[in-house]
């Protein structure tokens, strides 16, 4: 299955939708809610202090979706799920290094920690080929080439 990879602008309105999850926003609610395993309670809970499992923040991720109006596209299989996000996050992050010149061979291990990855393969998997990734590493290439890449000379 193809990741579905969300736009910035999509991001953006996932990401005003979560605002309540700001940590010191969060932190304070928090404290507020019932600490079922008193200090080893965990930390992301739903109102009634029982912990977020997967499954659950799936479901709310839906409903969240919905909200923002964030729907497949009409060929995709399924809905976009939560864990694309991670995807679309790793993608941006390449494209934003290609664009401010960034040594993007460097990076990836750090993004591929950032990720909780343990080798470079999981992270590769994560960075799917968008038209805008490839373009920029295209840009980068010819970037590159060009001094190695005679002009064309057209016979007279």
């Amino acid at each position: 299955m193809t990741p579905y990879i969300y736009t910035v602008d999509e991001l953006k309105r996932l990401l005003a939708a979560t605002e309540i999850l700001q940590t010191p926003l969060y932190l304070s609610e928090r404290c507020q809610l019932p600490l079922l395993a008193g200090e080893a309670s965990t930390f992301l809970a739903a109102h009634t202090g029982i912990r977020l499992d997967y499954k659950r923040v799936s479901k709310l991720f839906g409903r969240l979706r919905q909200s923002a109006e964030i729907r497949r596209e009409a060929t995709a299989q399924y809905q976009p799920r939560i864990h694309d996000i991670r995807h679309s996050a790793a993608v941006h992050r390449v494209i934003a290094w290609y664009r401010a010149g960034a040594d993007v061979q460097k990076l990836v291990p750090q993004l591929a920690t950032y990720l909780g990855h343990v080798d470079i393969s999981s992270t590769q998997r994560y960075l799917t080929m968008t038209a805008e990734l490839l373009n920029e590493a295209s840009l980068r290439f010819e970037r590159y080439a060009e001094p190695e890449v005679p002009p064309c000379v057209t016979a007279p």
